[in-house]
């Protein structure tokens, strides 16, 4: 889903409604590793990535219920 991460850091969209998420918070632990969450203000689908370097590691993706819509 974010496999480059320039084009991704532009905005990504809401799997759910097609809208674009809004970054919420980011983390950065050290220089080149950061947290990203993210959340939808339509629906209210949030989305948590990983960077590492430039490089995204980990993504998930939870639907208003909770539930792991995390495409594999």
């Amino acid at each position: 889903m974010f496999e480059n991460y320039r084009k991704y850091a532009k905005g990504i969209l809401c799997p759910i409604c097609k809208k674009p998420m809004e970054i919420d918070d980011i983390d950065y632990n050290f220089d080149g590793c950061q947290d990203e969450y993210w959340g939808c203000s339509e629906c209210s689908t949030s989305a948590f990535v990983k960077v590492r370097y430039s490089r995204i590691v980990s993504s998930k993706i939870v639907d208003t219920n909770g539930l792991d819509i995390t495409p594999r």
